[in-house]
């Protein structure tokens, strides 16, 4: 179909089993339902799905007896459509998990720290909020004593000590990388986050885990963790992802290489290292 039949209002007529596909057999302008996604796009949910999506739309709208019955349903029907699935598209990569540990993936966090918590401020929430880096030190040393399957059993456990350290709901927890985890914790100061983080790095301290060697035998290893801490302030600067990671992957490098087992807020480590005061 070419542009100047549709800027006319002139178009092949559809046919009669195409055209219920799109529209209601009686038009209801305030009781048009999807089930289960949201009332108002029911009739018309499959125009905004599929590849040939839009070319649909326009042999419809070609159509002058269609545009002048249905257009004043249906355009204000596929702006919540495609609301609706910028919003089912935002929540499926917001909740994406790692396999293993069943505990939010990488991907998830890029989304959280780049979207949501942005989104978050946006609206002037003046709260702070605080990002934990954790490592679980030495996993090297148990994958290449024990393999990579009790290697990711203790991955696992490093996974629940973590979850069982969180608050709620808006605490979130994610894997990383490998043996890398990070935790976002909004309307949370800087006392509150190193409480959280301790309480993480008591749990996993006080549980010892049994690993199985390649022989049988099974041998008892006391997991721990390296946490570096850093918080946000929305009162003085705006926020930066790079800055709150950048932070807190300093502070956790200082645990790890003053004996690991530890953890450590950005500002205590600051304090302590001079050269680390004009980040």
């Amino acid at each position: 179909m070419d542009s100047s039949s549709m800027e006319s209002g002139e178009g092949t007529p559809l046919s009669r089993d195409y055209v219920p596909r799109f529209i209601p057999a009686r038009k209801k302008k305030r009781d048009l339902k999807l089930e289960g996604i949201f009332n108002g796009l029911g009739p018309y949910i499959d125009i905004a799905n599929g590849d040939d999506a839009e070319d649909r739309l326009f042999e419809l709208l070609s159509d002058e007896e269609f545009r002048r019955e249905y257009v004043s349903d249906i355009i204000p029907a596929l702006k919540r459509v495609r609301i609706v699935q910028k919003f089912l598209n935002s929540q499926r990569m917001r909740n994406r998990r790692d396999i293993k540990t069943r505990l939010y993936n990488s991907e998830s966090y890029e989304w959280e720290m780049n979207e949501e918590i942005p989104d978050y401020y946006s609206t002037g929430n003046n709260k702070p909020m605080s990002l934990l880096l954790i490592d679980l030190d030495n996993f090297k040393d148990i994958n290449d004593t024990y393999g990579h399957m009790q290697g990711d059993m203790a991955l696992v456990y490093a996974a629940n000590a973590i979850k069982s350290g969180i608050r709620s709901e808006k605490d979130r927890a994610y894997r990383w990388g490998g043996d890398e985890f990070a935790v976002i914790l909004k309307d949370t100061d800087e006392e509150a986050a190193t409480e959280v983080g301790k309480r993480m790095l008591n749990n996993i301290r006080n549980k010892p885990i049994g690993l199985e060697r390649n022989d049988g035998t099974v041998a008892t290893e006391h997991l721990t963790f390296s946490i570096g801490v850093s918080t946000y302030y929305p009162e003085y600067a705006e926020f930066s992802k790079e800055r709150v990671t950048k932070e807190a992957d300093l502070a956790l490098y200082h645990v790890k290489e003053t004996g690991k087992d530890g953890i450590i807020h950005f500002s205590d480590y600051r304090a302590r290292n001079e050269e680390v005061n004009n980040i």
